[in-house]
């Protein structure tokens, strides 16, 4: 199955990717960074790591609040798929809602574009 995954576009192997942290996470109880979120804490890490570490933490704990109320983000363009501001952190926390669990699918600057052939 891995060796078919590399042939595939890689927006989906980003996005299999995406799902697997997910899937690791839950099962480990250990939460990995995104790579956005890398890209993030990294930048910030420039000036003050404690600072980065607090930002990505607010980051993690801003997400995980969705679970008390998790149709509070605005509905996106994106079948199913929701938005939040973390607003003192300036990001997007955009997510989608199944049954029984709530999927963190990005999180992005309030100053950045949208991705190409995103439609959310």
């Amino acid at each position: 199955m891995l060796e078919q995954v590399q042939s595939w576009p890689e927006e989906d192997q980003e996005e299999l990717a995406a799902v697997a942290r997910e899937i690791e996470s839950r099962r480990s109880g250990v939460y990995r960074l995104s790579d956005e979120e890398r890209i993030a804490h990294a930048y910030i890490s420039q000036d003050s790591p404690d600072i980065a570490s607090r930002f990505v933490a607010r980051l993690i704990e801003r997400s995980r609040k969705l679970a008390d109320n998790p149709f509070e983000g605005r509905e996106t363009d994106e079948p199913n798929a929701r938005v939040i501001i973390a607003a003192r952190l300036r990001y997007f926390i955009f997510y989608t809602v199944t049954a029984d669990e709530i999927h963190i699918t990005h999180i992005r600057h309030t100053s950045r574009r949208r991705p190409r052939g995103w439609t959310g």
